[in-house]
């Protein structure tokens, strides 16, 4: 399994970069943003709503379909 950032993330505030909780008061940078910054929470809620597949998963298509369910969980983040 590939190994990538744990969830969640989340963009800064000034929406230039997306980070990742390390701790309680602690951030990892993953990366800048580059895209527009729809694009950008558009990234971060597609991590989140995806962990625990696996990069395998949904790069061969076998990722689980996304439901209501699972829709709504992704939007606390």
């Amino acid at each position: 399994m590939t190994e990538h950032t744990k969830e969640p993330w989340h963009l800064s505030q000034d929406g230039q970069h997306i980070l990742s909780r390390t701790g309680e008061l602690s951030f990892a940078h993953v990366a800048e943003v580059f895209h527009e910054l729809d694009d950008a929470r558009r990234i971060v809620a597609c991590v989140n709503v995806c962990a625990g597949i696996s990069t395998e998963a949904l790069e061969g298509g076998t990722a689980p379909v996304l439901t209501a369910d699972v829709a709504r969980d992704a939007e606390r983040y």
